[in-house]
């Protein structure tokens, strides 16, 4: 970790200040330590050079996909030597999903990279002259995604959850001029509450991008590779799906090169299932295509998106300004109309897996109006839940998390057979009705939007 990127980073459970406590470092790096908040006190771990920057617990869903996602050691190797191999390919592929951006963008931005995987996107953000680039993940990748890019100037990585970005934000937004987040947005519980919880960190005036399995043309998936996925291969052991995963890559990367690349051009092309995405795989090697394949299979998670479902995220931080003018909006932490943040129409950049001319009239943002009632409505739901946030951090932070075993410690408590302090954890349903059947008082924590998995 860089110390300078401190002056970006908040506490995600009460944006209070972080301190840092440096036990190792090396070459201008911390390598091992801590970042203590002034505010709640909370100690979040600095390992192997990277912020472990995470809730005190997080959902089955989320650690399922950080699970999945995570590489471990031989993948890792597999995915740097990708890396090196494919520079161009990488380069020229992330270029055409952030269409009409182009390398020039970049330049002095600071940029939040929310899903790095192991860190390619943020590489070339760097190299395109990033002010700073913030390479942020769930799962373990970023041990990779640190390997690769944490020898850069410019580049940081953090581990982290979307939901709780950390952070530091005012009335007027956070520190980042772009936010981009690719294959990632549909691998999460609340696939929009992951992204309107990133929009909350732009600057004025900032840009976000996403990029999303999309719905149309993608029958294949529907029918054949989703029913596998969700019933047989995410509930496999990696190393045995690996395994099933080569001759099904073999099929894709032989269709890939045979099939679609040299009907492109041609009028049965658009006949082919997900014509334009394996399209693009044409231009990658096994190795590549071998890991597209397990990535498919292993999520525990994964949604398709309509485009004009997808293009109504962004329509709603397009109208915020002129929400903002007819006093329409409120804020959710505490209730004020006094609104600053500007997130502009032209700021925003959008495209999904079924790709689109960037010159298409259905391709600009999408400008929606709401209604009052609406608004009022949806202001009421994100001050609620920005109260049960604050609830629940306040209580976790001043408690012991017992996990599984809160039943067991409760009763130890009640029964003097162990210190009297708060604790907190998760219980069954028979395990919280016989606590109350023995008098055993116990009171559930709020359930927020992204636990709803």
């Amino acid at each position: 970790m860089k110390p300078r990127l401190l002056e970006y980073l908040a506490c995600p459970l009460c944006q209070g200040t972080l301190e840092l406590e440096i036990a190792a470092s090396a070459a201008g790096e911390v390598m091992e330590g801590n970042l203590r908040c002034t505010q709640c006190r909370h100690a979040f771990p600095i390992r192997r050079g990277i912020p472990r920057l995470l809730p005190p617990e997080l959902s089955r869903e989320k650690r399922r996909t950080a699970a999945a996602f995570g590489h471990d050691r031989q993948k890792a190797q597999y995915l740097l030597k990708s890396f090196v191999e494919l520079h161009p390919q990488y380069r020229d592929q992330f270029l055409d999903w952030i269409s009409p951006l182009q390398p020039d963008f970049f330049r002095n931005k600071v940029v939040l990279d929310a899903g790095c995987g192991i860190g390619r996107h943020a590489y070339l953000a760097s190299e395109f002259g990033a002010k700073d680039v913030i390479a942020m993940d769930l799962s373990a990748a970023v041990e990779t995604a640190y390997e690769n890019i944490g020898h850069l100037e410019t580049a940081h990585v953090i581990q982290a959850d979307i939901y709780a970005p950390p952070f530091r934000r005012s009335a007027d937004g956070g520190p980042f001029d772009f936010i981009y987040s690719i294959g990632v947005l549909h691998h999460l519980p609340d696939p929009e509450g992951g992204f309107h919880s990133l929009v909350r960190y732009l600057t004025p005036g900032g840009t976000i991008f996403g990029w999303v399995y999309g719905h149309e043309n993608n029958g294949i998936v529907h029918y054949v590779i989703n029913p596998l996925r969700t019933r047989v291969t995410s509930h496999l052991p990696p190393p045995l799906l690996r395994v099933l995963s080569w001759p099904l890559a073999l099929i894709t990367h032989s269709a890939v090169k045979g099939i679609y690349r040299p009907l492109r051009g041609t009028p049965m092309f658009r006949f082919l299932p997900s014509h334009d995405y394996l399209l693009s795989l044409a231009a990658f090697n096994f190795r590549h295509n071998y890991s597209i394949v397990f990535d498919h299979l292993v999520a525990p998670t994964a949604f398709y998106f309509r485009r004009a479902e997808f293009e109504a995220w962004f329509a709603g931080s397009a109208a915020f300004d002129k929400q903002e003018k007819r006093g329409q909006l409120s804020c959710p932490n505490c209730g004020t109309s006094s609104v600053s943040k500007a997130l502009m129409a032209p700021s925003v950049a959008k495209r999904s897996k079924r790709k689109a001319a960037a010159k298409k009239e259905d391709d600009k943002p999408v400008v929606a109006e709401a209604s009052k009632p609406e608004t009022q409505r949806v202001a009421a739901h994100h001050e609620l839940a920005s109260a049960m946030r604050k609830l629940r951090a306040e209580i976790e932070s001043k408690s012991e998390y017992v996990g599984p075993r809160f039943s067991e410690e409760a009763r130890k408590i009640h029964y003097e057979e162990a210190p009297a302090r708060g604790i907190h954890g998760e219980a069954t349903a028979d395990e919280a009705k016989a606590l109350k059947e023995e008098g055993i008082e116990f009171y559930p924590l709020p359930i927020l939007p992204e636990d709803q998995n």
